[in-house]
């Protein structure tokens, strides 16, 4: 998902969103100083030579429609990836740049495959929005039509598959309001308010980023409105780095061929993820995927499947093999790859952001550990030990004794609280 700086009002904020990158930067034509066309000009050039992709709009919906405006963004469409207008005023011409947003859920069917992307406010509740959109999908991908989330960038929203694009003009609440923002990967941006908490306190610890970043530290410790908006424009400048490698429904699939240690290669159609295959890497046949009753269609992980295909039923194999010891061992060797993959990942995150022990790192260890020993327990042989573990005070509890009810599991052994004479009853005749 790609994301946008909006906001962008004053000289200030100009000035920090042309040393960005990976970010994209919503052209707001209210800034009066936009519509004077040697400034607009040599910015549009500033940002279409460093590939930072653009969205033209005007903060009052009324002049959305207006000659003056419509001139402006005709005369510099080749420069915008969308261009913002209302329902009822999009140019034919236009249609294949055109951002219209949308009153109601409702509204979406009459815009798809009549405009490039669909707004949609953060008033809309996500769930909702998802809910609505899933059946509409192949439509979508039939058409190209995508959505654009105003005002809400956050990790759910990335993660959901359904925005294309967001914007958010927060990064800009360090200059009114003492906030600061720090990305700690992971697709988490960590907002310490200016009023509360760690507030601009937590400011001390970025030396270190800041020389990276190229950022003055002891102006940003000032509150120097510059080094406070190019520290906060570099964060999420890091964010959406990541969040544009979240793909959707728009991705394109493509052919690739995959080599597994078990198996010989095989070519797949559709993009294949090692997580989606089971123990001997091949996917599962037809009548295997018809058992899960799935369709691609209405699947909530349609949007970002790769294996994604119209009006097919699902061809991921999720159910392993067990028939054997030997499978369980398989498949718990595959558990214990996927854990340690998530520890690796993290301590190599932990080390490339520099920025002290992550607590997460530690709990994936400990996750690790745990599997670890919990398989070896499973497999161990105990020779002619007989582990027996009973509760409450039943028979097996009084041959047995006590020990485990205090925490020693059985391990030790038994003093019974009792002695049961279990020698053979003595008939009648005796």
């Amino acid at each position: 998902m790609q994301i946008y700086l909006s906001g962008v009002v004053r000289d200030a904020h100009l000035d920090a969103v042309t040393r960005l990158d990976d970010v994209g930067v919503v052209i707001d034509f209210s800034y009066k100083d936009m519509r004077d066309e040697r400034l607009l000009r040599e910015a549009l050039n500033h940002f279409k030579g460093r590939g930072m992709p653009l969205i033209a709009t005007h903060s009052k919906s009324n002049s959305r429609g207006s000659d003056e405006y419509l001139a402006l963004v005709r005369g510099y469409k080749d420069f915008f990836e969308l261009i913002h207008f209302n329902a009822d005023c999009v140019p034919e011409d236009m249609s294949s740049v055109a951002l219209v947003d949308i009153v109601k859920l409702e509204d979406i069917e009459g815009l798809i495959g009549k405009v490039k992307s669909i707004g949609i406010t953060k008033s809309m509740k996500l769930t909702q929005v998802k809910a609505y959109v899933s059946p509409l999908l192949p439509y979508l991908r039939t058409t190209g039509t995508v959505f654009h989330a105003w005002a809400r960038a956050d990790k759910a929203s990335i993660s959901s598959g359904v925005f294309k694009s967001s914007s958010s003009a927060s990064w800009i609440s360090g200059g009114r309001y003492g906030n600061t923002y720090n990305y700690v990967g992971n697709l988490r941006l960590v907002t310490h308010h200016g009023s509360k908490g760690q507030g601009k306190s937590v400011r001390l610890g970025f030396a270190t980023k800041c020389k990276e970043l190229g950022i003055d530290h002891d102006r940003l410790m000032a509150d120097d409105l510059e080094a406070v908006n190019l520290w906060n424009a570099r964060q999420w400048d890091l964010y959406a780095k990541d969040a544009s490698l979240v793909s959707g429904y728009w991705t394109n699939r493509m052919d690739v061929k995959m080599t597994s240690k078990k198996t010989k290669s095989f070519d797949s159609k559709d993009l294949e993820h090692e997580l989606a295959l089971p123990q001997q890497r091949a996917l599962a046949s037809q009548d295997a995927g018809a058992r899960y009753l799935r369709s691609c269609d209405n699947c909530f992980l349609s949007s970002s499947c790769p294996a994604f295909a119209p009006q097919s039923a699902c061809r991921i194999s999720t159910r392993p093999k067990v028939d054997t010891p030997e499978d369980i061992q398989d498949l718990l060797n595959r558990i214990i790859e996927i854990q340690g993959e998530r520890v690796m990942f993290a301590a190599f995150a932990e080390k490339a952001q520099n920025m002290g022990a992550n607590p997460d790192v530690s709990k994936e260890m400990e996750t690790l550990t745990k599997l670890v020993k919990d398989t070896k327990e499973i497999f161990s042989v105990g020779g002619d030990e007989v582990t027996i573990k009973a509760k409450g005070s039943g028979v097996i509890s009084k041959i047995f004794g006590s020990y485990g009810r205090g925490g020693g599991g059985g391990s030790k052994p038994s003093q019974s609280e009792k002695i049961i004479d279990v020698s053979p009853l003595e008939g009648n005749d005796d």
